[in-house]
């Protein structure tokens, strides 16, 4: 997880998250977590996610998620599924990069984003 201003998240900076890989026979599980304040209104959230490759190919895609607020709260966390059963094919560091790609800008109410990688229970290629 990294903390986001509490000014707001400008688009042009996005976040970087290294992943050094050790075992590409196996499948991982890749979620997107979060914090939000109980000031973010929106009823969604709109990520661009690069992810690179050790040897450099890169690949972006946009992540579209709905929210269901609890505004009783002074924040609340998500955590988003985003693939299950990948295979990395080259051992070495991942960058994944994220950005925000919404309306607003800066974007305000959200104060972590993160990633979780782990490795799945079941799966050698």
């Amino acid at each position: 997880m990294q903390d986001l201003p509490a000014i707001g998240w400008n688009r042009q900076n996005g976040l970087a998250f290294d992943f050094p890989l050790h075992d590409s026979l196996s499948y991982y599980h890749i979620d997107l977590i979060g914090r939000l304040r109980n000031t973010y209104t929106q009823d969604d959230l709109s990520l661009i996610l690069q992810v690179n490759a050790p040897s450099g190919v890169w690949f972006r895609d946009t992540v579209y998620f709905g929210l269901i607020h609890a505004y009783d709260r002074i924040w609340e966390d998500f955590r988003f599924s985003y693939c299950s059963k990948v295979a990395f094919a080259q051992k070495g560091v991942w960058r994944f990069e994220l950005w925000h790609n919404m309306d607003t800008d800066p974007l305000k109410g959200v104060l972590a984003i993160g990633l979780s990688i782990r490795k799945e229970d079941n799966g050698k290629k």
